[in-house]
């Protein structure tokens, strides 16, 4: 009886395996997360003046490694000037520093905070000039 049980467990397991689908990684974030972190530097028009999309962009980040955040904000740093100039950089400006902030804690953990801001501010008065 122990042994019928413990192969229908088997089986129901391995079933169960093929029918839910996979969160298929790219990188360390799953393939929602991915879309999430995507919109913004595909379609920013729709993110940047919706809170909770980036609030939500923000939280995948916070928890993302040091790689993906710092392969994410280099995908933004490109793209600031362009957003700045179609969306104003009062817009952007606290979108950047949020992603650019968590940039930072992950790859600098031991920085003074007030220098990493003021460091946050020269990057992005920098990359609105390029």
């Amino acid at each position: 009886m122990l042994r019928q049980v413990l192969v229908l467990v088997v089986l129901f397991s391995l079933i169960w395996t093929f029918q839910t689908p996979s969160l298929q990684r790219s990188g360390g974030f799953s393939k929602a997360e991915k879309a999430a972190l995507d919109q913004l530097l595909n379609n920013p028009e729709d993110v940047i003046q919706d809170y909770s999309k980036i609030q939500k962009i923000l939280k995948i980040l916070k928890k993302g490694s040091k790689n993906d955040v710092s392969r994410f904000y280099h995908s933004v740093r490109y793209k600031i000037f362009d957003w700045a100039n179609e969306f104003g950089k009062p817009q952007v400006a606290p979108i950047f520093e949020d992603i650019a902030s968590l940039y930072y804690q992950k790859t600098l953990p031991d920085e003074n905070p007030i220098k990493l801001i003021e460091q946050i501010h020269k990057d992005f008065d920098f990359l609105c000039k390029s």
